[in-house]
């Protein structure tokens, strides 16, 4: 039984760098990359109201969000990127990206570290003022 493709391999121009080189590798690449491939071009694309919240903001390797429900639990360009356990569905406003969560963990830990070095200060001036 030959299953028919459903789409061609296009790559997402608005992603990829270099003036239009492909983020989509065909050479050697690790086995999520080939399968994201696969579900790229056998899945279902989704309707734009559908997509994950990376293929809303048009992230990733590949032009929409595909998803091939036998296969994996994540879309196509999730899968590609090894990430397809957290791709997430909603509005992209409320749903923060991974990168986003990542610089909000930055944040985070900058402050936190400026406390303590507040706390610090605090700590040797009070020093300070009981030896004087």
């Amino acid at each position: 039984m030959f299953i028919q493709p459903k789409r061609l391999l296009t790559p997402n121009r608005r992603t990829s760098y270099d003036a239009g080189v492909s983020l989509v590798k065909t050479g050697q690449m690790r086995p999520r990359q080939a399968e994201g491939i696969i579900m790229y071009i056998y899945g279902d694309m989704k309707q734009p109201e559908d997509r994950c919240v990376d293929c809303k903001k048009g992230n990733g390797p590949f032009d929409g969000c595909v998803m091939l429900k036998q296969f994996a639990k994540g879309c196509a360009t999730c899968n590609y990127g090894s990430a397809e356990s957290a791709c997430r569905f909603g509005d992209p406003d409320l749903v923060p990206s991974r990168d986003g969560f990542r610089k909000r963990q930055r944040e985070i830990k900058q402050t936190a570290d400026q406390l303590f070095q507040d706390e610090l200060v605090k700590q040797r001036l009070a020093k300070m003022r009981e030896n004087n």
